[in-house]
């Protein structure tokens, strides 16, 4: 990247230099015991070819291997052989064995044994025949009797297995990652009982029912015996009584929890540290019975299926631990498109749909509900028949248990719709299209099949490019969601809970998900070790002005700089040094010359309500932003591609936003912008959860960010609580417990709370009071000041008015003394200022004064005497309401000043809305303003104030040559160039005196003696709040 922002990764590694790394105490992981796991469905198969649920798989996996797995990024690895290759164009799959694997009786795993494994495992799903089968050669002569073996699978040594197939099939590899593949073995029977079946994994099975299922160790294990001696699986338990389980120590490992239990447990300390989470791929949805009367009505089908809003009912009724479904196809697998948009009919339309469908009302469907849809996942169940039911269709459950919902698979009649799961038997999109929906062998080919569907899917499984692949995938789940035959409800995060007594937990994408092997359980339930870190406390913090609303998008204010930073995050972030660096993304890349950028969001990072942070988040995010007509802060984004239709209502997606994946995303530009990463800073841009209209309440609400703090209470205009956020992304923070903002506050008000100690921190005092603190002793040691990237101004409406005369402005900006009245009346608390552009910044100039941009006397019009000989004229004006405040005394030498030019200046507010409402609208002579920067560089003074269309004063100083100066300074990259450029602007500034530069603020603190971690910086907020704590 050009510029100053080319060093993205700098910027990421100096982000997380800010953040202790605090080094965890290496855990000691124990041997022995038995762990018992709770599961909410019964065990009935533990056979690896033909178990069918998921419950059974986790059981399975600990058991049988694979030849072929995928590793935690869902790559092919290898597992049971050591290495592949397709030969003959894809149409065979060599495979060599790993040397020293044995069955868990010592028996040795050779070629034989696998080509024997294969074949037993085809007899035995004949009825049901996975993939990875299907298509070997020779396996219909094999079931059908009429060949002794299978021709296709050949053991050409005793560690090679050759597997050839009817035809080219470049994905084959994957479907051998299905677990019904696993490798068995099937030991003679002894003494009359029955024959064992023998695996490679790190358990054996002891002993097997529906209801429980008990693995011991197998010390023949490749890579070592586990740590447990044994695993218990206790099955067909309800949420409640997994809960109960846990709670009272008799389980060790929980999933399947109703919500508001797994809630309550995890509010108890002894159970939080032991949550463990990993995104699952697999896929929930409603499928209409094609086949059947009601479900063959295209237009209830795409009524009912577009009234369906998922993510405002998914994350209602499951929270965190879902993802919102937009496709069949979950993240993590080829042909997922995270950033597709789901259509959506308002209930009038849906309702009128559903009137149109030439159906008696109310319409009734049967459906076969998956019994954790009845159960765990009650609520959101529930949630869509209910939204069904307003819209005249009532729906009845058909099946109650496991086995009747499974029957349902095959015998389709008298069921309209499917309200199911698909777990991944394989990592390939293969496995959620043709495997379910294929005409001759889709396992739900009952409800959905059609000859457009299969070609498309037979040409994805033949086709050895990704790209087009995955095209073909995302034209599959087009077709199913634009006739409305599926119904994408959500993904499941998989999770556990363990108890205290559990060591060396983790989670992973494929079966048997947790890490058997590795695991330990402590003799014990001694828990976690206490955090002793010092800190806490509630910091409270008074601000001189108000904030009324705390939604980012609605008016800029310095009082919302400030507060809300703590509560909504943004891309980038400006540390204490005014440096920009990457903040909810990992890193920043520049691309095609400047006009694209590309982002990375950070892992792990969850709102407060405790969904994940997504690129759909980020997108909702600009888009809201952009078309929110009540915003005065939409210019940082116009630079995007499509930014100026959103915010003329010509469009309602931001064209130049391209999700990647579900953490990376690109952004178009319409032209370079150097410091684009900066604009991301803004505190308007802040990321808020996809599917948020407007920010309100609390963060159990509409009030969600990713902040350090969370909102408790917001009273508007007064008092703002924020209590410390327990999931924050930046471990170890915040500091606090919780923050306190009191608005409103006068500086006598804050004077004295502060000197009694019921404020951790003072500002926006008078200037005599800062003066007398700071030669306290008691307070003096605590004080701390800073430059803030700001300007004070006088602004005259050179469009309309009085001041339409350019030698009457010359005349006053050359006749008042603002620099004077500063040191008279502020001292060190401001610094004179020269021009619009603050110090530190590319084109500020430190020469002195207006004067010496001025060449010659000055004009007789321009003279001092020409101005007051004039009749005194009355002048209205918008002021900041720091100057009826803090300023006071320096506003009325410079009113002072004004009337003996010949001018008294009338305010025409009081409250810092109306100022904000007038300037807007230029409906007055002149405004005294402040302006502090949105992001370190000299565009935030000069767009955000000149600029005709989004400068805060554009209506009033804007022209054509400034607005083509601001643009040439927006897209020029050389630093000496955007200089000159910006001195150009300035000396313009000064030639027409479309201004009176007032001061530049130093921000100050005075900081109670038990407050910990303050410094000022020159962004806002001034201070990173996460950072402080009262010492205990």
């Amino acid at each position: 990247m050009r510029g100053e922002y080319a060093k993205a990764s700098a910027y990421l590694a100096e982000v997380d230099r800010m953040v202790p790394k605090e080094k965890p105490a290496q855990e000691q992981i124990p041997r022995g015991g038995t762990l018992v796991v709770a599961m909410a469905n019964p065990i009935a198969d533990i056979e690896p070819s033909t178990y069918q649920t998921t419950e059974e798989s986790e059981v399975v996996a600990n058991v049988f291997e694979t030849l072929v797995t995928t590793d935690s990024q869902g790559n092919l690895v290898p597992s049971l052989c050591e290495r592949w290759s397709l030969e003959h164009g894809g149409k065979a799959v060599r495979l060599r064995l790993r040397p020293e694997v044995v069955f868990s009786d010592g028996t040795p795993l050779t070629a034989g044994a696998v080509k024997a494994s294969l074949e037993r495992s085809i007899r035995n799903s004949r009825d049901s025949t996975p993939p990875a089968f299907a298509p070997i050669s020779g396996l219909s002569d094999y079931l059908e009797g009429r060949a002794a073996d299978v021709s296709g699978i050949a053991a050409p040594s005793e560690r090679e297995i050759e597997i050839r197939l009817t035809e080219a099939l470049p994905i084959y590899p994957a479907l051998l990652t299905d677990g019904r593949t696993s490798i068995a073995f099937q030991a003679p029977a002894e003494d009359g009982k029955p024959a064992k079946v023998l695996g490679t994994g790190p358990f054996v099975v002891a002993s097997q029912t529906a209801d429980r299922a008990v693995l011991e160790r197998n010390d023949h294990y490749r890579k070592g015996p586990s740590r447990l001696d044994r695993l218990e699986f206790r099955a067909s338990l309800t949420g409640s009584a997994i809960a109960e389980g846990l709670k009272a120590g008799q389980i060790d490992l929980a999933r399947d929890l109703l919500p508001q239990d797994r809630e309550a447990i995890l509010r108890d300390p002894r159970f939080r540290s032991g949550l463990v989470e990993q995104p699952k791929k697999n896929t929930y949805f409603v499928l209409f019975n094609s086949t059947s009367p009601v479900g063959s009505n295209a237009g209830l089908r795409q009524a009912l299926a577009n009234s369906v809003r998922s993510q405002d009912f998914v994350w209602g009724a499951l929270g965190r631990f879902a993802l919102p479904a937009t496709g069949l196809l979950p993240p993590g697998i080829l042909g997922h498109d995270p950033g597709r948009r789901q259509p959506h009919f308002p209930h009038d339309k849906a309702a009128e749909m559903v009137r149109s469908s030439a159906l008696e009302l109310p319409i009734r469907l049967r459906a076969s509900v998956h019994p954790i849809l009845q159960d765990q996942y009650k609520a959101l169940t529930s949630a869509l028949f209910g939204n069904w039911a307003e819209l005249g269709v009532e729906v009845s459950v058909s099946t109650r248990t496991m086995p009747e919902y499974l029957q349902s698979w095959n015998e389709t009649g008298g069921i309209d719709l499917l309200v199911g799961r698909w777990i991944a038997d394989y990592d390939d999109p293969d496995n959620f299209s043709f495997t379910l929906f294929h005409s001759n062998e889709g396992l739900l080919r009952g409800y959905f099949s059609s000859s457009e569907t299969d070609k498309t899917l037979e040409e994805a499984r033949h086709e050895s490019d990704s790209d087009a692949r995955e095209r073909l995938y995302r034209k599959f789940e087009d077709r199913m969601l634009e006739s409305g035959i599926l119904v994408p409800l959500f993904h499941d995060v998989d999770y556990r809970i363990a108890s205290p007594a559990v060591r060396g937990l983790q989670l992973r994408g494929t079966a048997p998900w947790v890490n058997y092997p590795e695991v330990g359980k402590a003799p014990s339930a001694a828990g976690p070790a206490a955090d002793h870190r010092a800190g806490g406390g509630i910091i409270h913090v008074p601000i001189a002005g108000v904030v009324r609303s705390l939604d980012p998008s609605i008016d800029s204010t310095v009082e919302k700089g400030e507060t809300l930073p703590n509560v909504f995050e943004t891309l980038t972030r400006q540390t204490e040094g005014a440096v920009v660096i990457p903040w909810l993304v990992s890193d920043v890349t520049a691309e095609n010359e400047g006009l694209r950028y590309r982002f990375r969001l950070r892992p792990g990072i969850r709102f407060h309500d405790g969904r994940p942070l997504t690129a759909r988040d980020v997108r909702h995010s600009f888009e809201r932003l952009l078309q929110d007509d009540e915003s005065d802060t939409r210019w940082p984004l116009s630079p995007i591609r499509g930014a100026r239709q959103l915010i003329d209502h010509e469009a309602t997606a931001l064209e130049g936003f391209h999700i990647v994946s579900p953490t990376e995303f690109y952004i178009d530009l319409v032209k370079p912008v150097p410091f684009f990463p900066a604009l991301m800073s803004e505190p308007a841009a802040a990321i808020v959860p996809e599917g948020t209209r407007r920010v309100s309440g609390t963060w159990r609400d509409q009030c969600v960010g990713t902040g350090p703090f969370r909102v408790v209470s917001f009273e508007p205009g007064r008092r703002l609580q924020l209590e410390k956020n327990p999931h924050y992304w930046r471990e170890g923070y915040p500091r606090s417990d919780g923050i306190i903002f009191r608005f409103g506050m006068s500086p006598e008000e804050i004077r004295s709370e502060f000197l009694e100690g019921r404020l951790s921190i003072a500002s926006d005092l008078l200037p005599a009071d800062v003066e007398a603190l700071r030669r306290d002793p008691r307070h003096g040691s605590g004080y701390r000041e800073s430059p803030r990237l700001s300007i004070y101004c006088v602004a005259f409406n050179v469009h309309r008015g009085i001041f339409t005369d350019p030698a009457l402005r010359r005349g006053l900006a050359h006749a008042i003394d603002a620099a004077g009245i500063v040191r008279r009346t502020i001292g060190r608390l401001a610094v004179p200022a020269n021009g619009l552009i603050p110090p530190g910044l590319l084109g500020h100039s430190s020469s002195s004064g207006r004067g010496a941009r001025r060449t010659g006397p000055l004009l007789q019009e321009e003279s001092v005497n020409y101005t007051v000989s004039k009749e005194k004229r009355e002048v209205a004006a918008a002021v900041h309401p720091l100057f009826f405040g803090e300023f006071a005394a320096f506003y009325e030498e410079l009113t002072k000043a004004f009337g003996e030019m010949g001018f008294a200046i009338r305010a025409v507010n009081e409250t810092m809305p109306d100022f904000i409402t007038h300037q807007k609208n230029a409906d007055v002579d002149l405004a005294v303003m402040r302006w502090v920067a949105d992001y370190p560089d000299a565009d935030t003074f000069v767009n955000g104030i000149l600029q005709s269309d989004e400068g805060i004063l554009g209506r009033m100083l804007g022209s054509p040559q400034i607005d083509d100066l601001t643009e040439r300074g927006r897209s020029e990259v050389n630093p000496d160039v955007r200089h000159a450029i910006y001195r150009q602007l300035e000396d313009l500034i000064a030639r027409d005196a479309l201004l009176i530069p007032l001061f530049h603020e130093q921000v100050y603190h005075f900081v109670r003696p038990e407050v910990e971690g303050h410094s000022l910086g020159f962004a806002l907020p001034t201070v990173a709040y996460e950072n402080l704590s009262i010492r205990r």
